[in-house]
């Protein structure tokens, strides 16, 4: 008895972190391998190190290993970014907030456990098995050879992977990217749907409202064409309507780069990569006199916008904190969007010639129910589920859609060009249900002109 239970310590240790995160992946429906065999050879390494030095690596080795899941949900480019977009995690929804504290918790108790029983592990049950672990991944590793090592994410049918061996190959994969233009830089080129702005002799308007809408991604055809139905029926006040999707891949601020500037950041960080930064719109177009402006609902310190907005040429900048609205908002905190949309008319009617940039906030995850005035779409009849965070997402962007449809209007709007685009696909923590629902890789983006 005593032997098996000498046995148990290191099994305990080996699958106890990945029954853990193997649990979370399948509540977030991300992909992961059944076990991943780092553990195990941490657990080797106990036959030389202190206990104190394996419970930092086996910390290491849980926060790696959850980077992994949470970077299928939010891409973030590097470790990096990850701890700069955690630095807001003061100004995030309730639940991220949460989300959070409990998994720091349950990570210091598990290492806390893992300190405290390393030193009863014995050599022989060790070896056993470490070997127990090792020798099918031997297996499996000659017997998959035409597999991406690139990717973290073989999922229930590769039953063991290494965390360590696909960050080894990410390594490989930047260092070879050095000497390619753009990249090291943080910049690259770009295709966005306001890219003809950028030819301001071509464009008619003496006024432009870019908005780019959180989290529309590209949902199917017979759903999209009811959210923007309420656009369709007012077909006779628009000298021109075109609509379609644009592939592209990445979160909110690197969308916002794309349109505003025309080129893809790698990164998170604009403030850093603001020197590599070409000429873009607010400044293109506040050199020929029109009144550059630009308004997002969350805080002005969310992604240092407050910062960087104004450098890159916006004259005005509207943030929650910039007016006294009459409520706030929850899916993510800020101002509502029905709210601020009453700005853009006003600014419009006050100048000759306008640049206006709008960014949404109201259909960010988790898609609160709260920010939802109606039901206006009726998810049944598109066979979606009420209770999905897809059904409600579609309805925060009916609801954007028509207070948009309304906003053309307002007298102040005649003759003003609009472009809507999305900025990436949303955040939808059933993978089955998001590939079902949405055009995965694309953002949506309609524009026309107001008679």
């Amino acid at each position: 008895m005593a032997s098996i239970h000498r046995f148990f310590i290191p099994l305990f240790w080996v699958f106890l972190p990945n029954l853990l995160l193997g649990t979370v992946a399948s509540f977030l429906a991300v992909e992961r391998p059944w076990v991943n065999v780092d553990y195990a050879a941490l657990l080797f390494l106990s036959l030389w190190l202190p206990r104190t030095v394996l419970a930092g690596g086996f910390f290491v080795l849980l926060i790696f290993d959850l980077l992994a899941l949470i970077g299928q949900i939010f891409p973030v480019v590097s470790l990096s970014d990850f701890f700069y977009l955690f630095s807001f995690i003061g100004v995030a929804p309730g639940i991220f907030k949460v989300s959070a504290s409990i998994s720091i918790l349950i990570l210091l108790f598990v290492v806390w456990g893992f300190y405290l029983s390393v030193s009863k592990i014995t050599s022989r049950e060790l070896l056993i098995v470490v070997n127990l672990v090792f020798l099918p991944f031997a297996v499996q590793a000659f017997s998959y050879v035409d597999v991406d090592r690139g990717s973290y994410r073989f999922g229930r049918s590769y039953v063991f992977d290494s965390q360590l061996d696909y960050s080894f190959h990410r390594w490989l994969d930047y260092t070879n990217r050095f000497g390619v233009k753009g990249e090291v830089s943080g910049i690259e080129e770009s295709h966005s749907i306001s890219e003809p702005l950028f030819d301001i002799s071509r464009v008619q308007s003496k006024k432009v409202l870019l908005v780019v809408s959180e989290s529309w991604g590209d949902p199917k055809a017979s759903v999209q064409e009811a959210l923007l139905a309420p656009l369709f029926k007012r077909a006779q006040k628009f000298v021109s309507f075109e609509w379609g999707s644009l592939g592209f891949q990445g979160i909110t601020v690197q969308a916002e780069i794309r349109e505003l500037c025309n080129v893809h950041l790698a990164g998170a960080r604009v403030k850093s990569a603001y020197d590599d930064l070409p000429v873009c719109l607010p400044e293109l177009y506040r050199d020929k006199g029109f009144y550059a402006v630009a308004m997002h609902g969350a805080v002005g310190t969310m992604y240092e916008r407050s910062y960087w907005y104004p450098e890159i040429g916006f004259e005005e900048t509207i943030f929650f904190e910039s007016r006294e609205w009459p409520r706030r908002c929850y899916s993510f905190p800020g101002a509502c969007d029905v709210d601020m949309m009453k700005e853009i008319p006003a600014i419009m009617a006050e100048h000759e010639k306008v640049f206006f940039y709008w960014l949404t906030l109201n259909s960010h995850y988790k898609y609160d129910t709260r920010d939802i005035d109606k039901n206006r779409l009726d998810c049944s009849m598109y066979g979606i589920d009420e209770k999905t965070q897809s059904c409600r997402n579609f309805n925060l962007h009916a609801q954007f859609f028509a207070e948009l449809a309304k906003l053309v209007d307002d007298p102040a709007m005649s003759g003003v060009k609009v472009i809507v685009v999305g900025d990436h696909s949303p955040l939808i923590s059933n993978k089955d249900e998001k590939e079902l629902y949405f055009q995965q890789g694309k953002v949506a983006w309609l524009e026309f002109t107001i008679k």
